[in-house]
């Protein structure tokens, strides 16, 4: 199973961030223009500022140079002056308000206008110069006394500038465009942090100014806040039609793609921002995590180092060391993370995530720590508790050790639903349930190879089906589950609220969350309480603490009765097994029992290193201790990571296993995979999480795996497999019952040639390869637990 999320998009700016970044947008695309000699949209554009900041110097003083150009200097007169009240230190906007001053036949104001600019610090030149300008164009006049004294000496005497210099441009003509006060409101309204007051106010300016580009961007920030992705992309597409060239539109209405799962569609977006504004890191930071999302992590780590040369940031050190992470580059990713949080020690989630790169090194409880951390820095991110929760499971063998932290989860998910759900909208007598599945795992992934051939095999006059993806990705797999349900709706890019609404909407009657505090989990969603009946299933091995999901979905020899305790949910039991796996669909044969042409017994091990505790490693040591000529082949992911592999040398030295008799190999596609079976005799599982996937893909290949047995559903998970596999004898009930079964296993090598010759066509028949027997069992318990609710006091309200 997969760990929660470990990436964030940036942060969207504040609203005052946003405005100042857009006006500087606005700006460029004027001057740019105007140099270019397209006046109409040069002024167009400075206008358009001035009615977001009316004292803006650069767009005052443009639109003053545009008047002068025009021969109208009396119209550009007020423009210099708003601009040389806001600047007064900036030489050219005094140079170019006299001049127009003189060229408007104000003599007297462009006298006293010169003696001010001199308190500012205009050069003795250009004071000499603009007097004999002054001097010319009094020639036939008959000057006044103080004219006649700033040509005689260049020195006027001092006015008080409200004389000559207003302070305000007038405004646009009422209902044109936003006013300034308009756009304080929503910056007082976005520091206060009244979303929805600010998003009901920047839709009231979209209806009033539809045309106006800035008010469709704030509207689309509002709504991506919101979780109303899909809302928000309509506001930045309008916005975009208004902005063509701004960058920052180009770079969020990309982020907005990349949360609907458009991949294609914002890298060229990406791509377009950063054309107009190479250095715009925010755009290099989410390209960056879009070619992560796609796999092409050489692409995604150079785009954050360029990032990173430009601006030295918490946030892109955290980004690039997660797709080093991805990339299973561990020991680097690890660097990267503590280099964030060198830069931000507050920094949280860069120590959720140093928290994971720790975890899959093996080294819990650091990794506990920094999880712990970054919960005190943002006790109500439920990201955050899904996470410590996840690396828990690999640390106690009890569940009782967790249920607290699930239940504070459950009260912090409550605490933000304003007002779940009551009633609902499917028929409460109906001929079928309509069952909703809710995952971001949905492709080439353990949930997807349970899931799949379960999905092929209900009946359909009994049961309909709605997949809610709640991730992007998507492969082969993806392809052949949407032709097993009725519906597909992303829910990815939606908030909590918005999916709550989609899926109440759907009618649906029983909800099955599918991850638990996995990765894309949306346990915050099911505190809505959208479908009348909800359950956990699959996807996660203890409880959810989310108190609005009714039943978890479990097998009485994962979780015997003793330990329903250990649950907020009802336990649902199914009979035989809660999994049922699907085989490869790749033609992989089974070989011989290598110890017979080897000479020695290979135990394998195909577990991820976080599985792999100093307790695991101890219990190792003691058999291989015992078998002399015994060999260790370990393959995962991390271990393609030659400074993971010293890291774990030293471990195995440290409990006394000889390093020359264990060899390591990294991840292999699968079929690749599926083979290097062949070359182990058996499996020696993980406790106290043992293998899910890993056990059912050995039996598939022939090879039995010694599991122990602990006190909870997940530790207890080998067992509940391999006894729906009938092979009871493979599960030991302690660590020294486990070393003993293995050495005793090991001496019996015509025992492990039959059952490697007949295991495959074994587990097939059996309750944990039967899909039909499965979705059949699976079928009754959806109808009872759907009969239950009808049973309960007041049954089923409908809207």
């Amino acid at each position: 199973m997969t760990t929660h999320s470990e990436q964030q998009q940036p942060a969207l700016p504040t609203l005052e961030q946003e405005l100042q970044q857009t006006v500087a947008q606005v700006l460029q695309q004027a001057e740019s223009h105007h140099n270019s000699g397209q006046i109409q949209a040069a002024e167009d554009l400075y206008r358009a500022i001035l009615e977001i900041q009316p004292d803006h110097p650069n767009a005052n003083y443009s639109l003053g140079v545009l008047s002068v150009e025009s021969q109208q200097p009396i119209t550009g007169l007020p423009f210099f002056r708003t601009a040389v009240t806001a600047n007064p230190e900036c030489k050219q906007y005094w140079l170019s308000y006299i001049d127009a001053l003189i060229q408007a036949g104000q003599i007297d104001g462009a006298c006293q206008a010169l003696e001010l600019s001199r308190q500012h610090g205009l050069h003795e030149e250009d004071v000499e110069t603009l007097a004999r300008r002054l001097s010319n164009q009094q020639q036939g006049t008959q000057p006044t006394n103080a004219t006649q004294q700033c040509l005689a000496a260049s020195l006027v005497p001092v006015l008080p500038k409200e004389e000559i210099l207003p302070k305000k441009v007038p405004h646009a003509k009422a209902g044109e465009t936003p006013s300034r006060k308009e756009f304080n409101k929503l910056a007082g309204l976005q520091r206060k942090g009244q979303t929805s007051a600010i998003e009901q106010f920047a839709r009231d300016l979209t209806v009033r100014f539809p045309s106006h580009g800035l008010s469709w961007k704030t509207l689309g920030t509002i709504q991506y806040k919101q979780g109303l992705v899909d809302q928000a992309l309509q506001s930045m597409q309008k916005a975009l039609h208004l902005f063509p060239e701004d960058p920052g539109v180009h770079s969020e209405l990309a982020v907005l793609l990349h949360k609907k799962g458009q991949l294609a569609e914002a890298e060229v977006h990406f791509n377009k921002a950063l054309e107009i504004k190479p250095a715009l890191t925010a755009a290099m930071c989410n390209l960056g995590n879009l070619l992560r999302d796609q796999g092409r992590f050489i692409e995604s780590e150079a785009i954050f180092l360029q990032a990173i040369k430009l601006e030295s940031s918490a946030l892109l050190y955290n980004n690039l060391g997660t797709t080093l992470l991805e990339a299973d580059r561990i020991v680097e990713a690890e660097f990267y993370y503590r280099r964030a949080i060198r830069i931000t020690p507050r920094f949280a989630l860069a120590h959720i995530n140093l928290g994971v790169c720790l975890r899959k090194q093996g080294r819990l409880t650091e990794a506990i720590d920094h999880q712990r951390r970054a919960i005190k820095l943002d006790h109500q991110n439920t990201e955050q508790h899904s996470n410590i929760l996840f690396t828990m499971n690999y640390t106690a063998d009890t569940a009782s050790s967790f249920l607290e932290e699930a239940r504070q989860f459950g009260q912090i998910v409550k605490m933000k639903v304003k007002k779940p759900f009551s009633s609902w909208q499917c028929p409460a007598q109906p001929e079928r349930l309509l069952v909703g599945l809710v995952s971001g795992d949905l492709y080439n992934h353990p949930v997807g190879f349970f899931l799949e051939s379960i999905l092929g095999n209900f009946d359909s006059n009994r049961v309909e089906l709605i997949a809610y993806p709640t991730s992007p990705k998507a492969d082969d797999l993806t392809a052949r589950i949407k032709k097993c349900v009725k519906a597909w709706k992303p829910l990815f890019g939606m908030g909590d609220e918005a999916a709550a609404r989609t899926i109440h909407a759907d009618g649906v009657h029983v909800l099955l969350d599918l991850s638990g505090h996995t990765s894309h989990n949306r346990l915050p969603m099911f505190a809505w309480k959208p479908a009348p009946v909800q359950a956990s299933w699959l996807g996660y091995f203890a409880t959810t603490g989310v108190s609005e999901i009714d039943y978890f979905l479990a097998d009485k020899v994962g979780v015997p009765e003793p330990q329903r305790e250990n649950f907020t949910e009802s336990l649902w039991y199914l009979p035989d097994t809660r999994l049922c796996f699907s085989a490869p669909n790749i033609d992989v044969p089974i070989t011989p029992l290598p110890a017979l042409s080897k000479g020695h017994i290979t135990f394998g091990c195909f577990q991820l290193l976080t599985k792999v505790g100093d307790e695991v490693l101890k219990v190792w040591s003691s058999i291989l201790n015992a078998l002399p000529d015994a060999r260790l082949r370990w393959q995962c992911r991390q271990l393609g990571d030659p400074e993971v592999v010293k890291q774990l040398l030293e471990r195995l030295q440290h409990w006394g296993i000889d390093t020359e008799r264990v060899t390591f190999f990294g991840s292999m596609p699968r079929a690749r995979y599926l083979a290097a079976h062949n070359e182990v005799d058996m499996i020696l599982d993980t406790f106290p999480f043992p293998g899910g996937t890993t056990t059912c893909e050995a039996l598939w290949m022939g090879i039995p795996t010694l599991t122990l047995a602990g006190n909870s559903l997940l530790s207890r998970q080998g067992a509940s497999l391999l006894t729906a596999a009938s092979l009871n004898e493979w599960v030991t009930t302690s660590k020294q019952d486990y070393i003993e079964k293995a050495i005793a296993l090991t001496n019996n090598l015509d025992k492990l040639t039959n059952l490697r010759t007949g295991l495959r066509t074994q587990v097939l028949a059996s309750p944990l390869f039967d899909a039909k027997r499965f979705a059949r069992n699976f079928e009754e318990a959806l109808w009872g637990m759907w009969q239950k609710k009808q049973s309960q006091k007041g049954s089923i309200s409908t809207d």
